[in-house]
């Protein structure tokens, strides 16, 4: 099985073209639905790049917060199963 990761889109494409934000039809819920998945796709690895950054800076800035953060989620998660 070949993984193929999806090229990074570019900075205007992803989040600065204003042009691109419009609200979705709620009433037509296969066409939104389509549609959020569709951008997760097409931008999966700007998101990927993005969420490592923030959880890096938050991490760098609040590293004791972060450390208690993921061992609570740890011990929860061991308690659960």
């Amino acid at each position: 099985m070949d993984v193929q990761f999806a090229p990074l889109r570019p900075m205007d494409d992803f989040l600065l073209a204003s042009a691109r934000f419009q609200l979705p039809d709620f009433n037509k819920e296969d066409r939104w639905f389509n549609r959020i998945i569709s951008n997760l796709l097409y931008y999966q690895t700007n998101y990927f790049l993005a969420s490592i950054i923030i959880f890096s800076v938050v991490a760098f800035f609040h590293p004791q917060d972060m450390v208690i953060g993921i061992s609570t989620m740890v011990y929860i998660d061991l308690i659960i199963q």
